[in-house]
C-alpha cells in the first residue's frame, strides 16, 4: 500500500513519481518501465520512491484513488441517479488520456478494481435500485460490473460515443434492478 502521510514533502514526492510514471507510459510500455527510470524521470533517489511506494503498480492505484476522490468532491453532488451517471461518464471522458494509457497497457483491471471498491462512494445505490435486505452485495456487484463493463468498452472504442449515450445505456441496464411489481 502506498504511503498516506500528508506532509507537504511526501505529497510532492508522490505527485512527482506519479507524473514521472505517466510521462514514461506515454513513451514506453508499462511492463518495460523500471523503478530506476521512474526515479530518474522524477529526479528523486530510490529511497524516496520506496518511502512512498512499495511497487510500480501502487503508483497507479494512488493515481486512481486520487481520481476517485476528485470525482467525489467535485462531481458527485446530486442524488438523482441519471445525473450521477452522467457526471461519472463525463468525468471519465475528462480523464480519457489516462484511461487510454491504461487500456493500451492492459491495465483497465485497475480502474475496474478502483470503481468496484468505491461504487457506494461513486453512486447513491438506493437512488438506482430498491435493495432488499441481505442482497446489497449482489446489487452493488451488479452495478459495479455494469458500470465497469460499459466504461471498459467505451475506453477500448476510443470514447466514440458521447457520455450521454453511455449514461443512457447504463440507465437502461440498471433499470432492471427496480423491485418487481407485486
Amino acid at each position: 500500500m502506498y504511503a498516506t502521510n500528508d506532509n507537504l514533502q511526501a505529497i510532492a514526492s508522490r505527485n512527482m513519481i506519479k507524473d514521472a510514471l505517466i510521462t514514461l507510459m506515454k513513451q514506453y510500455p508499462y511492463k518495460d518501465i523500471t523503478i530506476t527510470q521512474i526515479c530518474q524521470e522524477a529526479q528523486i533517489v530510490r529511497q524516496t520512491f520506496y518511502r512512498n511506494f512499495e511497487a510500480k503498480d501502487e503508483i497507479l492505484i494512488f493515481l486512481l484513488d486520487g481520481m476517485i476522490r476528485l470525482y467525489y468532491t467535485d462531481y458527485r453532488n446530486e442524488n438523482n441517479a441519471y445525473i450521477q451517471l452522467m457526471n461519472f461518464f463525463t468525468f471519465m471522458l475528462i480523464n480519457r488520456e489516462l484511461l487510454l494509457l491504461l487500456s493500451k497497457n492492459n491495465l483497465l483491471f485497475l480502474i475496474d478494481k478502483t470503481i468496484t471498491s468505491n461504487i457506494t462512494v461513486l453512486f447513491e445505490i438506493r437512488q438506482i435500485s430498491e435493495i432488499e435486505e441481505g442482497t446489497e452485495k449482489y446489487v452493488i456487484g451488479f452495478i459495479a460490473s455494469t458500470v465497469c463493463s460499459l466504461l471498459s468498452i467505451w475506453i477500448n472504442e476510443g470514447f466514440a460515443e458521447t457520455p450521454e449515450t453511455i449514461c443512457k445505456l447504463a440507465q437502461i441496464f440498471l433499470s432492471g434492478l427496480s423491485a418487481p411489481n407485486r
